[in-house]
């Protein structure tokens, strides 16, 4: 649906190099994944730190029915120290690089619908 739509799917990390590469083997996305470890633009587009939004019933639900249905879960790799209290979101910037959807996650699981961003572009 991305590509028909002319876009290009990427993924910002605000951790460290080798947490992302765990994450990007554990989940096997063919994502292009980049780094922010200073987290600018964490800082540029208003994410925030929660312990409340991380750790809410609607998240251990999620993770919970997850591990029901038998998934696995990415794991932190021993001895990485990624901040696990960090809150995501989804942008949309358009060829003329402008923002055109701007979505902080309310919980971890909490993300924007397909259409929902191709509407924006």
């Amino acid at each position: 649906m991305f590509s028909t739509a002319g876009c290009k799917v990427v993924v910002v990390s605000f951790g460290t190099s080798q947490g992302a590469q765990n994450w990007l083997e554990q989940t096997k996305t063919g994502l292009h994944l980049y780094l922010d470890p200073t987290r600018v633009l964490y800082s540029k587009f208003g994410l925030a730190r929660s312990v409340m939004k991380v750790w809410n019933m609607k998240t251990i639900h999620y993770y919970a029915s997850q591990k029901a249905q038998g998934r696995q879960l990415p794991t932190a790799l021993a001895g990485v120290e990624d901040d696990p209290l960090q809150m995501g979101g989804d942008f949309t910037i358009n060829r003329n690089l402008e923002l055109v959807m701007s979505y902080a996650c309310k919980t971890p699981s909490d993300r924007p619908s397909v259409h929902h961003i191709l509407s924006k572009l």
